[in-house]
């Protein structure tokens, strides 16, 4: 997805009810669920289209830091 298209179609509203599922994980994270950070929402910040869902990516990014603290090292090194 990342690789293939400049226009991102959708992705703001899929990012909102992705968020409201990460608002939803269980604590401790599934170790599933930190690989999708890392494999999907974080490569997503390279796009040159970020402006159209930033604010959408940001919230899903900061569920998964108040639900576990310890990934912010991970998101800030990208």
């Amino acid at each position: 997805f990342v690789y293939e298209y400049e226009r991102f179609n959708g992705i703001a509203e899929l990012l909102e009810i992705l968020g409201s599922i990460i608002n939803g994980f269980a604590i401790p994270l599934k170790e599933e669920h930190k690989v999708f950070l890392g494999r999907v929402l974080i490569p997503l910040h390279k796009v040159h289209s970020l402006s159209s869902f930033h604010p959408q990516l940001t919230y899903c990014v900061v569920q998964f830091i108040e639900k576990e603290s310890s990934l912010g090292e991970l998101i800030i090194k990208g």
